[in-house]
């Protein structure tokens, strides 16, 4: 029992308790999760999807999703070789097994995401325990107790731990990290079961997403700079490893998986150009998230040019103060502490590159952590140590207080920021039950069209479609959303059947999840005619390749009975009524 408390691995279980259990109450469906379970409930009928393919969002070739475009709930601006089909088979297994086992009870798949994230840091305990032996008559080096506090604390799991289809992150993550440690068990102590079980540990990592490759990125570090064996042997090692991803990547461009079509991936297999333009901010939001939380604890935002800017500063000065905190703690380090400090950098380092193709979030940040929590533990434990030794030395007075704003953030900033983040997630599940609460909505018949002329926030349409899905609330023909602007619009009946729109002061998706459907590049042109089922939208100007005047045609009149237009304001929808022909209308920013 006695070891069991001084066990660092202990501590960093009960740091991750000690955050993640309270938010189980608050633990509801949010977004993709709520297309996931109502798909496996039956009753939502997205195209692709199945036990084993819930990542299979769209396809990229317009056919599976062009329903979705036309009746809703996908917006009629989604590029149509817009593409999001994952190899996440694994994951999507799992996901269904949950829903045998807890139906539409949200504790169910919470608690299934805890054990993940559980594993993953007693893992990382592990790892922390190998690369940071005791010393003397201690049980354990006290980096090794801060390593696997900062992690399992860290902001960076808020994501995942709070969204079930985040999920397949942890589990990458765990397996991963699993094939490594045994990769390096096998390695280091000649335990010859370690050679194929962290094969088997990094099938199972591929099996559950992109993201094992970063993992990956840690082995071939470990091989090429962590061990003392001849080339060749470095060669041997990592072979193995390197064929199975070489057949994953066959595999998976000859499956047609990846991302495309939006600004929130940028897959370097089909446009490597764009992926290199936008890897220094990408880069840098995941180093100043590691050590400031710009992200995860502080949202900074990339679409906005002044973020994206201040996101650079941070990663350049994060990466500059870590490095000057490094080298004394490399100076003073033994060889094998050096051995085991390089391998770690450059595994941590690596491992960002093919989670940069994503678009920055905390969830993003936990691969590259694994590393840098340990690195940190370094860091810290050296300075308080040598501020403590040399209370007169004004460099051990600012190291020392560098690292203290480092362990505060970690260790009181984050704690809280999960518990923020809970009441933020209960105001957001609040105001989704409000919207469909007592609502016009309701009043809906099965026949007729919903016309959104405005929207509650970014996406918020989209989710709300399928909440009603999901708790069997009356639902229309088809969904339509005409813009997601918050800025005042001008809507002039021109015919019977035409709306024409202009927003004034933003474009009608100059906003951040506008741009997960769509990327900038091809850009919708003057005159482009989109066509759907029962309704057309011609762009009539644009302004630096965003629309600013569109036309909405109607197959029918809008005074007809099947469509019911409706106006988003204070978080609730309203019933509005299109003016006569030549008359305008206009809505005012919201306030929500």
């Amino acid at each position: 029992m006695k070891k069991l408390i001084k066990s660092p691995i202990a501590w960093g279980i009960i740091a991750a308790l000690l955050v993640a259990v309270p938010q189980i109450t608050s633990y509801d469906f949010i977004a993709t999760d709520k297309v996931h379970v109502g798909t496996l409930e039956g009753l939502v009928n997205y195209p692709g999807f199945g036990p084993l393919t819930l990542y299979r969002i769209a396809d990229g070739t317009g056919k599976q999703i062009s329903g979705l475009i036309s009746d809703g709930p996908q917006p009629w601006y989604t590029n149509p070789q817009w593409k999001l089909n994952f190899c996440r088979h694994l994951p999507s297994l799992l996901i269904t097994l949950t829903h045998k086992i807890s139906g539409l009870n949200p504790t169910g798949y919470y608690i299934h995401s805890l054990l993940w994230y559980v594993l993953l840091v007693i893992l990382v305990g592990l790892l922390a325990r190998r690369l940071v032996p005791a010393t003397g008559s201690t049980f354990a080096h006290p980096a090794a107790y801060l390593a696997v506090i900062f992690f399992a604390f860290s902001t960076i799991h808020i994501e995942v731990i709070l969204y079930s289809s985040a999920r397949w992150t942890f589990i990458a993550a765990a397996f991963g990290l699993a094939g490594l440690l045994a990769h390096i068990k096998w390695r280091e102590q000649n335990w010859k079961p370690g050679r194929y079980l962290s094969l088997i540990a990094f099938l199972l990592a591929l099996l559950t997403g992109e993201a094992a490759l970063a993992v990956l990125a840690y082995l071939g570090a470990y091989e090429l700079f962590g061990t003392e064996v001849p080339f060749k042997e470095k060669i041997k090692g990592l072979l193995p490893a390197a064929i199975m991803v070489f057949i994953y990547l066959l595999f998976y461009i000859a499956m047609g998986y990846g991302a495309g079509g939006s600004d929130f991936y940028h897959n370097p297999l089909t446009d490597p150009i764009t992926y290199i333009v936008n890897l220094p901010v990408k880069l840098a939001a995941i180093l100043g998230d590691m050590a400031a939380g710009t992200i995860s604890l502080f949202w900074l935002d990339l679409t906005a040019p002044f973020q994206r800017m201040l996101v650079l500063i941070t990663g350049a000065l994060s990466l500059i103060i870590c490095g000057l905190l490094l080298y004394p703690v490399w100076k003073e380090a033994s060889d094998k502490q050096r051995c085991g400090i390089k391998w770690l950098i450059i595994g941590s380092i690596a491992s960002m590159f093919p989670l940069a193709s994503a678009f920055p979030s905390g969830r993003v940040v936990i691969i590259p952590f694994i590393g840098g929590s340990i690195l940190l533990a370094f860091i810290v434990h050296h300075w308080f140590k040598k501020l403590r030794k040399n209370l007169k030395s004004p460099l051990a007075w600012i190291g020392g207080l560098v690292c203290t704003g480092i362990f505060l953030l970690y260790c009181a900033l984050s704690p809280y920021s999960w518990f923020a983040g809970s009441g933020m997630l209960q105001a957001y599940l609040k105001e989704q039950a409000d919207f469909n609460k007592d609502t016009v909505l309701n009043e809906i018949l099965p026949h007729q069209k919903a016309v959104f002329l405005t929207s509650g926030y970014e996406g918020a349409l989209f989710y709300h479609y399928f909440y009603r899905k999901l708790h069997r609330l009356p639902m229309p023909q088809s969904w339509w959303e005409l813009s997601f602007s918050s800025h005042k619009h001008r809507y002039f009946r021109t015919a019977e059947n035409k709306l024409e729109l202009e927003i004034t002061g933003e474009k009608v998706w100059d906003f951040f999840d506008a741009w997960g459907v769509r990327s900038h590049k091809p850009p919708l042109k003057k005159g482009s005619l989109i066509k759907l089922s029962g309704l057309q939208v011609r762009i009539l100007d644009t302004e630096k390749n965003v629309p600013t005047r569109m036309e909405f045609i109607f197959d029918h009149s809008l005074d007809d009975d099947r469509y019911r237009f409706f106006n988003v304001k204070d978080n609730r929808p309203h019933n509005i009524q299109p003016p006569p022909v030549g008359q305008t209308f206009k809505i005012p920013i919201r306030k929500d």
